[in-house]
């Protein structure tokens, strides 16, 4: 884009733009790039100065400008009435850069930000009702959790919108609502409203078959992302994981969604009956008009015989790597991420963190069950923080056992513990997931279920 005369012009704040005011620094979130910004001066007074005095330094305007902070009063560049949401905090965060192009760059990815002030991107679980049987959706026991969940009471909409305004209230960027199946919920209606009136960035999770035209033409009043569970483009390895004639429903979802120009990604979860037809899924995505593919790991649950069914086998495990490096450069932006299918060992890609722990659970993100308890993740139901109808949010993703503990934790060197201690892999290894390895070895500190190690000893092909 070119820029106009400087010296000349006026600017104004991109509307996408919201502002957190930290303790010695701002924090300047995009929610159209999903992006952050750090700054040591507060965007909006240099703005009204700039404004009205044209200083001769325009070092921070182009800083402002290439980052898409701000635009030309006359630019047509970005909708809307120019209008910036402003949030504070009270705590210092701790900001660690991943760039992968660009050391020194002061933009940021959601994922690569720390904070101790509160979360920046909730997943909530707002019902534990669905109306699919998917074989690896959290299984407690034999069956699905759907139907011990269903017994449970869930929160009325009162309930559910005093957890909202905490969330507003702790300045939270971004939340995904989730389930169960998000859609089934009345209330959740009245949450993205809101979300929405307060300036949180929504996104919803679903299956896509309980879209109808009129829940299409209600999402489409909000600025949220849809995204859809597929695992296979092909109805019979769908039907697997999802269930019979569960493909044509979700696509019929999609092109509602689609008809009402509602922006659609593809959510997949990656197991050994689907592995093989992964780049189908992407061609076919592709075609569709689908913004991005995410591929998920499989996560482990207790009915380890269904889990070891599903999970990938040591071959394909061999091969993931190289199948993730071919579709990241073939498909590039399209593959918007791949969770932490690659957390494990590569000879060429040695961790400078060498801590137990190299995830972002507790760093920036969280996980709100039906029942309104905090976690650090979904994998890590060992660690509630609290419920948000009896404490405050901000007070104990600050201060709660569970969150100092795994803080910790996340400090501790990976060769202190017993599984990762004398590996000779530790260098170039992420060693996983914890809540994987507490859940399939009953020990926080063991060996996950995907260590190639653990897969080597206990897997025969």
């Amino acid at each position: 884009m070119k820029t106009p005369d400087k010296k000349s012009c006026k600017y104004k704040m991109n509307s996408s733009i919201v502002i957190r005011e930290e303790k010695d620094f701002y924090l300047i979130y995009d929610k159209k790039r999903r992006t952050l910004l750090q700054s040591e001066y507060d965007p909006r007074a240099f703005l009204e100065n700039w404004n009205s005095l044209h200083t001769e330094d325009t070092t921070a305007i182009n800083d402002l400008i290439e980052n898409g902070v701000v635009v030309a009063v006359d630019s047509n560049v970005v909708s809307g009435d120019g209008d910036v949401e402003v949030v504070k905090g009270e705590a210092k965060a701790e900001v660690e850069a991943e760039a992968e192009d660009d050391e020194d760059s002061s933009v940021l990815s959601l994922s690569s930000f720390k904070s101790e002030i509160n979360p920046f991107w909730i997943l909530w679980e707002i019902t534990p009702k669905c109306n699919l049987r998917c074989v690896y959706c959290l299984p407690k026991h034999k069956g699905c959790c759907q139907e011990i969940h269903n017994n449970d009471q869930e929160l009325n909409t009162q309930e559910l919108l005093s957890i909202a305004a905490q969330i507003v209230s702790a300045n939270v960027f971004e939340v995904t609502i989730t389930g169960g199946e998000a859609l089934l919920s009345p209330s959740i209606w009245p949450v993205l409203d809101f979300l929405n009136e307060n300036g949180i960035q929504c996104n919803v999770l679903s299956n896509g078959t309980t879209i109808t035209e009129d829940i299409a033409h209600k999402l489409s009043t909000y600025q949220t992302t849809v995204s859809v569970s597929v695992d296979s483009a092909k109805e019979e390895i769908n039907s697997i994981t999802r269930g019979k004639k569960i493909l044509e429903k979700s696509i019929r979802g999609i092109d509602l969604l689609k008809k009402y120009n509602i922006p659609v990604n593809i959510i997949s979860t990656v197991t050994r009956h689907n592995f093989d037809h992964i780049e189908d899924l992407f061609t076919w995505a592709k075609s569709y008009g689908i913004g991005s593919v995410v591929l998920q790991d499989l996560r482990a649950f207790q009915d380890l015989e269904l889990y070891n069914s599903l999970r990938l086998t040591l071959a394909q495990e061999n091969k993931l790597r190289v199948k993730l490096e071919n579709l990241k450069s073939k498909y590039k932006s399209f593959l918007r991420s791949v969770c932490e299918l690659n957390s494990f060992h590569h000879s060429d890609r040695p961790y400078e963190n060498q801590k137990v722990m190299d995830c972002p659970s507790g760093d920036h993100s969280a996980y709100l069950d039906h029942s309104g308890n905090l976690y650090p993740c979904s994998s890590l139901l060992t660690f509630c923080m609290g419920n948000l109808l009896k404490e405050n949010l901000t007070h104990i993703w600050q201060k709660s056992p569970a969150i100092v503990k795994l803080r910790k934790l996340k400090k501790q060197d990976v060769s202190t513990i017993h599984s990762c201690g004398g590996c000779p892999s530790s260098d170039v290894c992420g060693r996983g997931c914890r809540g994987d390895a507490e859940i399939t070895a009953g020990d926080l500190f063991a060996r996950p279920s995907r260590c190639p190690e653990r897969m080597q000893e206990e897997l025969t092909e």
